[in-house]
């Protein structure tokens, strides 16, 4: 049994149930586990209110849409950081090459870490510290296909393995995603399913099923404007459907101010509480700097329980 397996350390479900929460999981039939696979690390999407599906392009997509890194022509690495509430941070990498052509390959390794926590047992005695956190790794490949309807389309595809652990119990999946992105003129569209998989071992005797997620998006540039609006739409199993909505304005070709509400992470306001009012709604501002290097920082507000800074790195080193 998992209280068995912990020590009798009930706290262990603490770190959880708020990641859980931050992810705006809603209470459903489905038991559905691994936040990691709900979090959003990359801090341009997030500043767009997560809703940039169709406009994902070479790494900053990496860990959402199978299909971004198709449109890279430069080999390229990013990092990705995420200051989450109740002490809880996230840390990714990951990596893509366009060699051999026409493929891309690429991949990541992101970590979401709880921090140190401590055990209680069944009287509230204290069992000691223990550390609990998840890892998602992911290999993956991409390529632009024969143009269709007159615009251009790409594809990926996506394999990997997410690892769980709670002081000395474990748990793990395998996981495979697929996406596709079409662009002709100013419109840009994308899909993708991800989470597809199933769980290997579990903390407790039942085996718990992914977040498995279908998003589409579409994204249209202002013809004689610098800005970009962007939608998109989400459903992950046990939970309704949901709509985000973003724009990005560009300042001088290279400087960028982005913003966006979540929808569905609105809606979930506590009514009377304070710091309510901005649930839902981000921001962000990056650009481009010298010697292939692109820097951008997200901010999310999740009212009362805090809001989430992200910080995503990315260096073109092979043009």
């Amino acid at each position: 049994m998992l209280r068995s397996r912990l020590g009798s350390a009930s706290g262990a479900l603490l770190p959880l149930a708020v990641a859980l929460s931050l992810c705006h999981t809603k209470t459903s039939s489905a038991v559905v586990g691994y936040p990691l696979l709900l979090l959003e690390p990359e801090a341009r999407s997030a500043s767009r209110g997560e809703s940039a599906l169709a406009l994902r392009e070479g790494l900053e997509g990496f860990f959402q849409q199978p299909a971004a890194t198709a449109w890279m022509d430069d080999e390229a690495l990013a990092a990705c950081y995420v200051d989450h509430v109740q002490d809880i941070q996230a840390l990714g990498t990951c990596w893509a090459t366009p060699r051999p052509a026409p493929w891309v390959l690429g991949a990541g390794v992101l970590r979401l870490d709880y921090g140190r926590l401590g055990g209680l047992d069944e009287s509230g005695e204290g069992t000691g510290d223990f550390d609990a956190g998840e890892t998602l790794l992911l290999v993956g490949a991409a390529r632009r296909l024969p143009d269709w309807g007159g615009g251009r389309l790409a594809a990926g595809a996506q394999a990997g393995l997410i690892l769980g652990s709670i002081a000395d119990a474990s748990s793990s999946a395998w996981l495979a995603s697929a996406g596709a992105a079409w662009r002709r003129g100013q419109l840009s569209l994308g899909a993708a399913a991800r989470n597809l998989g199933q769980v290997i071992s579990d903390y407790g005797a039942a085996k718990g099923e992914l977040p498995a997620t279908v998003e589409a998006g579409a994204a249209w540039r202002l013809a004689h404007l610098p800005f970009t609006w962007s939608l998109g739409w989400q459903k992950i199993r046990g939970r309704d459907a949901f709509t985000k909505v973003g724009g990005e304005f560009l300042i001088a070709g290279r400087w960028r101010l982005d913003a966006g509400y979540h929808v569905e992470r609105g809606d979930e306001r506590i009514a009377g509480a304070d710091g309510e009012s901005g649930r839902g709604f981000s921001l962000g501002v990056g650009g481009a700097l010298p010697h292939g290097l692109d820097l951008q920082w997200g901010w999310s507000s999740y009212g009362a329980l805090g809001s989430l800074n992200r910080l995503s790195l990315t260096w073109r080193y092979r043009q």
